[in-house]
């Protein structure tokens, strides 16, 4: 399985920040009553994880990041996601699968963020 490895802004000064978080998945149920249920579906948070890069990306982040985009089919094939700072691995997959490559690349050169949700397993 790949690994996408990520380095703090004071190891790559590309790289803004690093934002994580927890997803529950909870199912609310409202009776005629008025009284409400609550179901969580998941023991655990799923994660997602966003990396912040400083705008503009430089091109050689952009062909970094489309290059391991492709490779993995989008958000079709999961991937470890390493980051030093926390020491930890997490399977995930890209947030978002675009179709049009190019747009992806617009939108992550004006935002500069790249999204990535953990599997559930």
């Amino acid at each position: 399985m790949a690994v996408y490895t990520w380095t703090s802004s004071s190891t790559n000064p590309t790289v803004e920040h690093f934002n994580v978080q927890p997803e529950f998945r909870t199912i609310v149920t409202e009776f005629d009553s008025g009284k409400r249920v609550r179901n969580s579906k998941w023991d655990l948070p799923r994660y997602r994880f966003t990396i912040k890069y400083r705008t503009p990306i430089s091109m050689s982040d952009m062909n970094e990041i489309k290059t391991f985009f492709i490779a993995r089919k989008g958000t079709y094939e999961n991937f470890q996601l390493y980051v030093p700072s926390l020491g930890t691995t997490h399977t995930v997959t890209f947030d978002k699968d675009m179709q049009n490559f190019d747009y992806f690349a617009n939108i992550l050169g004006y935002f500069g963020e790249v999204s990535f949700l953990e599997e559930v397993v």
